[in-house]
């Protein structure tokens, strides 16, 4: 009776001819000696020797060689091509235009020949760059040395070109096609554009080339090249703005073109950029990568200059306008879709930049006092809105509302000559009606025990000012009250200082710790400093010596009274400073 084989043994076997299968099929796609000299290292009997994978990777490797070589001398044979036709067009044996188009042809066959090479990328990013090489010094020399063709026919021969491009290199496995011919044809248009100075046609063709490598199904595997060529766009719009700025004399070998062109190229860069963000932040809900942040940026600058250059006249409504429509646009997408992406830094970007877009069209359309007026009325309201929705992101924009508000509206300067002016000016409205705003934001807030620091600091901006500007009102008052019965000195607006600042002091050390505020008691410490160093400063040198007494005893009242009366806050174990 016969005996099975072992099961061991007819594996073994079985992979020893799966692997003789592979090298015969190897043999017949490359030379015949190298993948001879493979199998027989195969031995008959179907046993692998332990030398065979090492004998193939050397195979391998060799052929990679070999391949290159043979790619290279192929590339210089195409180089040498495109001199003898550069020679034909020097010396006039054809049509100089008629070269030129054979030579469009010639660089596009060999892109046509790198798209044939699929198994050596090496080989077929060499006849792609033997492609560009071709194309474009034919070009310059046509362009620019012969004037034998029009900027408008360069630009139309490199958008052609990029299209052959663009279908050769469509898939993965020849993205070298694409970002070799890309990249080459991107940089020839700024060149030519330069030399011919004929800027609009190669604008439009890197718009064109921007838009088509954003639509490229590997857009992913040509980041670089992506990247290059947005930088190409963004230098030929440059170029654009700051040529078309300068007066027409100063510009004469450039052809007249109207602003609103300039414009609508600005225009369409900027658009690509932002639908490409949204597109991948909103739509698809991926993180923004941090090149394409800044040329959106860089791109909404450029169309901020484009208006502010060209259309002087309108430069505010100009600049206010668009920051107005993407500022909401962007606070609208950061507390809409984005509030709840799990990418927190799509959020925190439309919602910083919403914020900031918000301020310039805020001072770009209103004189600076109602500017001022917009922003600190938004600021409650978003500290409210903040409080409702439970972010504090939102309440963070309404400090900032505030604050921006306080300093462009001369709040902080009213303040200051109210305490440390040599003489007790008049305070303008802007500081009563910021003081207000500050306060009702402040009361608002839900200030909490045992907060976070960034949420303390939040409630502390509001307060302090609110506290500020209530403390100017209290010295105009006392001000007021004394001025029609006795000429006022310098020690006499000392002491209405003091008493001002002293009582402040004291009326938010009692607040914080009725109301269980800290914030209010922190500021009240921070009045106690204020009025120490005011002592020193300005009492102690200027003032008479009973009302240096006076002002000595307001001070010591004040140290009596604020830690007494902070005491509740410390009940609940909460720090007072």
């Amino acid at each position: 009776m016969n005996t099975l084989p072992e099961a061991p043994n007819q594996l073994d076997q079985l992979v020893s001819r799966l692997l003789a299968l592979e090298l015969r099929v190897d043999a017949l796609e490359h030379s015949a000696q190298p993948a001879v000299a493979r199998v027989s290292a195969l031995d008959l009997s179907g046993t692998v020797p332990q030398s065979a994978p090492s004998a193939l990777a050397e195979s391998g490797n060799r052929l990679n060689f070999t391949g290159g070589l043979s790619a290279l001398g192929a590339a210089l044979l195409g180089i040498a091509g495109a001199y003898l036709l550069r020679a034909i067009s020097g010396a006039s044996l054809l049509p100089r235009d008629f070269v030129a188009a054979i030579a469009a042809v010639y660089a596009a066959g060999w892109l046509f020949a790198a798209a044939r090479i699929t198994s050596h990328r090496f080989g077929a990013a060499l006849y792609a760059t033997t492609s560009i090489f071709i194309l474009a010094p034919m070009l310059w020399e046509m362009s620019i040395d012969f004037r034998a063709i029009h900027a408008a026919i360069v630009a139309t021969v490199l958008a052609l070109y990029a299209a052959i491009a663009m279908y050769q290199g469509r898939s993965s496995m020849r993205s070298a096609i694409f970002s070799v011919a890309f990249a080459g044809a991107a940089c020839t248009a700024i060149a030519i554009s330069i030399g011919t100075h004929q800027p609009l046609p190669f604008a439009v063709l890197l718009l064109a080339m921007v838009a088509a490598s954003e639509a490229t199904p590997i857009r992913e595997q040509v980041r670089i090249v992506r990247i290059l060529v947005v930088i190409c766009a963004d230098l030929a719009l440059w170029m654009l703005i700051f040529i078309y700025r300068l007066p027409a004399e100063e510009r004469a070998d450039y052809p007249p073109l109207a602003p609103s062109i300039i414009f609508s190229v600005a225009l369409i860069l900027f658009l690509l950029q932002v639908t490409t963000l949204v597109y991948r932040s909103i739509l698809r809900l991926r993180p923004i990568p941090l090149l394409q942040l800044v040329q959106s940026v860089v791109a909404f600058m450029l169309l901020l200059g484009s208006t502010t250059l060209l259309f002087p006249d309108s430069r505010p409504i100009a600049l206010g306008l668009p920051c107005l429509l993407l500022g909401t646009v962007c606070i609208a997408a950061a507390y809409g879709p984005l509030r709840n992406d799990t990418h927190g830094r799509n959020f925190f970007i439309f919602a910083g930049f919403g914020t900031a877009l918000t301020f310039a069209a805020a001072f770009l359309l209103a004189p600076i006092p109602v500017a001022s007026v917009i922003l600190a009325t938004a600021g409650p309201v978003f500290i409210l809105l903040g409080r409702r929705m439970n972010s504090v992101t939102v309440e963070l924009q309404g400090v900032l509302y505030l604050s921006i508000a306080a300093v462009a509206s001369g709040f902080l300067v009213n303040v200051s000559q109210a305490f440390i002016g040599p003489s007790p000016a008049t305070s303008s409205w802007v500081l009563f009606f910021v003081a207000i705003i500050a306060g009702i934001a402040y009361a608002v807030a839900d200030e909490l025990p045992g907060e976070t620091v960034g949420n303390q600091v939040l409630h502390l901006v509001p307060c302090l000012l609110a506290a500020a500007g209530f403390a100017a009102i209290t010295r105009d008052l006392l001000v007021s009250l004394v001025a029609p019965w006795i000429a006022l000195e310098v020690f006499h607006v000392a002491v209405l200082r003091t008493i001002s600042l002293c009582t402040l002091a004291i009326l938010l050390a009692f607040a914080g710790a009725r109301l269980r505020r800290l914030q209010m008691t922190r500021v009240a410490y921070i009045t106690l400093a204020v009025v120490v160093t005011k002592l020193l400063f300005e009492d102690l040198r200027h003032g008479h010596l009973g009302f240096i007494a006076a002002s000595i005893s307001l001070v010591a009242v004040t140290f009596l009274a604020v830690p007494g009366l902070s005491r509740a806050i410390d009940d609940r174990n909460i720090p007072t400073v």
